[in-house]
């Protein structure tokens, strides 16, 4: 599989094509939901919830210790420093939503914009583009809208990173990323479908540029979205960022003490992860914006699976296992049933291929949280969860997450 990356004579401003990766990929449309529910297809309820600091022996006697561990929504529990120094508030209001809560990288993140040294760590990106802004299909009922970044903001994005500052002519920086956003709008319009998911690796401040330049533009239709620094370990940050993610005493301490990864998820709203299980237990800190994250346990997740499995048929016989987060999960037949099965429309009586077949199964119980900056959530081994983010288009959402045992 091949991914975008630069090169050595990139970053002295040698402009070639880079491979891509192309696909579509549906992006589920935002909902915030805060209460409990049934569906004939779903039973969602609330994950039980602390407020406030949680000592290690509560934690451990809450969620580590049961014969069957269940998830944790422990609100208002953290405070980590990234928090605090990461982000910063629109200096104008927006033009249209005013009333929505916009947050985009501060001071923290500015150096990183202009260092594409060779020794610049380099960061796993996936980003949905649109370029088939004409077309009027609509989405069938229950499943994911074609919400994506659109050619006019890419456009837009192009125009200002070649506008020169102090300088005659654009910054190294901004030729590297006018090279990269150059690509995505290229991938796009050579895709057949509409929407074009993409992977690559670039410097961290491609997104510090991208937020940026949403936080000077005050009309939202020109601002970049769908953009993801997804599942980023925290050991290719500058020390400065990694110093501002302590290791939280519940992962370091609850268990054997064995941390085997942290990840940081950096992404402008909306962002998207599908149906998937970890091997381990997994600590998930919120830092910006909103999450709504749903969970099944592993007999729950590995019956949507299965159905999904069986729904695709001989078709599709090389779908993804259930315990990895593949590319056949981000885009595709696959990805769209699993959607339905988790985020579907609730008043929608039809299942993903238009029959009933749906209503026959067994209600999928879910468990849902709504995290919010300080929150944290503990999802035991083998759970089921996809996240999505809640907030307005082009603001930054983060987090981080330890595996631990």
């Amino acid at each position: 599989m091949h991914a975008w990356r630069p090169t050595t004579s990139l970053l002295t401003r040698s402009l070639t094509r880079p491979p891509c990766l192309r696909g579509p990929r549906l992006i589920p449309s935002i909902s915030h939901p805060h209460y409990s529910y049934s569906h004939h297809a779903r039973q969602v309820q609330a994950v039980a919830t602390t407020d406030g600091d949680v000592a290690l022996d509560t934690f451990r006697k809450l969620a580590w210790e049961p014969s069957d561990p269940q998830p944790l929504h422990m609100r208002r529990s953290h405070d980590l420093p990234a928090s605090g120094q990461w982000f910063a508030q629109p200096t104008e209001p927006p033009i249209g939503d005013g009333k929505l809560n916009q947050v985009f990288l501060g001071p923290s993140f500015a150096g990183l914009e202009h260092d594409i040294s060779s020794s610049s760590q380099l960061c796993s990106y996936e980003i949905l583009v649109d370029d088939k802004q004409s077309s009027t299909a609509s989405p069938s009922p229950g499943r994911a809208p074609p919400s994506s970044c659109s050619n006019r903001a890419l456009r837009h994005f192009v125009v200002w990173l070649n506008t020169p500052t102090e300088q005659e002519d654009p910054s190294p920086s901004a030729q590297l990323y006018l090279q990269l956003a150059g690509w995505i709008l290229l991938s796009a319009q050579e895709s057949p479908t509409r929407s074009t998911f993409l992977q690559f690796q670039a410097p961290l401040g491609f997104i510090a540029a991208a937020s940026r330049y949403n936080a000077l533009t005050r009309d939202p239709a020109y601002r970049l979205t769908n953009l993801y620094v997804a599942q980023t370990s925290t050991q290719s940050l500058p020390p400065d960022l990694q110093s501002a993610l302590p290791q939280p005493l519940i992962a370091s301490a609850a268990g054997k003490g064995d941390i085997y990864g942290t990840s940081l998820w950096l992404g402008l709203q909306p962002t998207y992860t599908p149906l998937h299980r970890d091997p381990n237990p997994n600590l998930f800190y919120q830092l910006a914006g909103s999450k709504v994250v749903r969970l099944m346990t592993d007999r729950g997740g590995k019956a949507v699976f299965r159905n999904m499995r069986r729904r695709l048929g001989a078709q599709h016989p090389g779908s993804g296992s259930p315990g990895m987060r593949g590319a056949e999960m981000m885009s595709g037949p696959e990805s769209e049933l699993l959607h339905q099965a988790v985020w579907g429309d609730d008043d929608d009586s039809s299942s993903p291929d238009g029959g009933s077949e749906e209503q026959e199964q067994p209600p999928t119980k879910i468990w849902e949280a709504v995290l919010e900056p300080g929150d944290a959530l503990y999802i035991p081994t083998h759970w089921w969860h996809s996240l999505r983010s809640v907030g307005a288009d082009g603001s930054v959402n983060a987090s981080v997450n330890w595996w631990f045992r």
